[in-house]
């Protein structure tokens, strides 16, 4: 009985000793920051220090102070790390906060990558097009009202695209020059007030392309909303205007054919369960457009797996109503060519 006492006794005293000698610290402070998380533009922590222990404050790379409010505000990905030693005991303890700070203007998608404000372009020296090919992209007819889309590429003899830079003008059209950025480019000419042709002889350096485009002198527009549940031809040459949301059913195609211009209202969406295929042409394009540049329309959605686009010699503009949109999780098929 006696022994089984002093036992006893014995882990009390070792018990106790571990309590007092654990009261003896707090584990490591960090306010202000935690770990695995994602902050916007900026954070702010501190490491506070306890007495009798010697700390090491590592920010990344760099050291750091404690008992300081320290600000993050460069976006990037972090690791707070915090090492102490007791001066006493000689007890070691280390802490690791992992966090990012994202910058809020480059949307949540490029969490962590750092604020790049790209440098200007340098236009390209004319020694740089030389054995290359300007090819320009406009419609063939187009109504009247509408700015006129036009696209810029520069090849060179076996199609690949130049990574040249600079602006490509036309004679009348000075004020609406096509800047291309490593070979390619857009920009829109004014709406047409009149009827007839339209030269546009576009030129950079030794190089020309020159286009024609008809004004319509008269445009009938045929509308279009709700669901095309069944094959449908819009044809070539079609103007169509939608006026309303327009949804292709599942087991339903759409067919655009070529020189066909779209019209869509305001905000408004096509939304292919289906299929949708669109047969422009280089020389004579499908335009996807709005009214106004101004008051754009929304865009196409793809939403389920048996949605198809097939996109060849298509212009699109004037969209993306939403400016926080994005796409739907889930898989479609998008196919498209110049």
């Amino acid at each position: 009985m006696l022994r089984l006492a002093m036992k006893s006794f014995l882990y009390i005293c070792i018990l106790s000793t571990l309590v007092s000698a654990g009261s003896l610290s707090a584990a490591i402070s960090i306010t202000g920051v935690a770990d695995k998380t994602v902050y916007a533009d900026s954070v702010t922590f501190t490491v506070s220090s306890e007495a009798g222990w010697d700390y090491t404050v590592m920010l990344n790379d760099d050291p750091a102070a404690t008992d300081t409010a320290t600000v993050v505000d460069f976006p990037d990905y972090y690791e707070l790390y915090v090492h102490r030693v007791n001066q006493t005991t000689s007890e070691e303890e280390e802490q690791t906060v992992q966090f990012i700070v994202r910058d809020s203007s480059r949307g949540s998608s490029e969490t962590g990558l750092p604020t790049f404000t790209p440098y200007p372009p340098v236009d390209s020296a004319a020694a740089e097009f030389a054995g290359a090919v300007l090819n320009i992209v406009t419609p063939a007819n187009y109504p009247m009202g509408l700015e006129i889309p036009v696209a810029a590429r520069v090849n060179d003899g076996t199609g690949d695209r130049v990574g040249v830079f600079g602006d490509v003008t036309a004679t009348g059209y000075e004020d609406h020059p096509v800047k291309l950025l490593r070979g390619v480019g857009s920009a829109f000419l004014p709406a047409a007030t009149a009827a007839g042709a339209i030269n546009y002889n576009a030129v950079i350096h030794s190089l020309s392309a020159p286009k024609t485009i008809n004004i319509e002198a008269a445009t009938t527009w045929q509308t279009a909303s709700g669901t095309i549940s069944a094959n449908t031809d819009w044809g070539t040459n079609a103007r169509i205007h939608v006026n309303a949301g327009l949804t292709v059913a599942a087991g339903a195609t759409l067919t655009v054919g070529q020189g066909s211009v779209i019209k869509i209202d305001p905000g408004l969406e096509i939304t292919v369960n289906g299929s949708i295929a669109v047969n422009g042409t280089v020389a004579n394009p499908v335009v996807f457009t709005a009214e106004d540049r101004d008051i754009p329309w929304g865009g196409f959605l793809f939403p389920a797996s048996t949605s198809v686009g097939d996109f060849y010699g298509t212009i699109m503009t004037a969209s993306g109503a939403d400016s926080s949109w994005s796409p739907p999780s889930g898989h479609s098929l998008s196919r498209h060519r110049s």
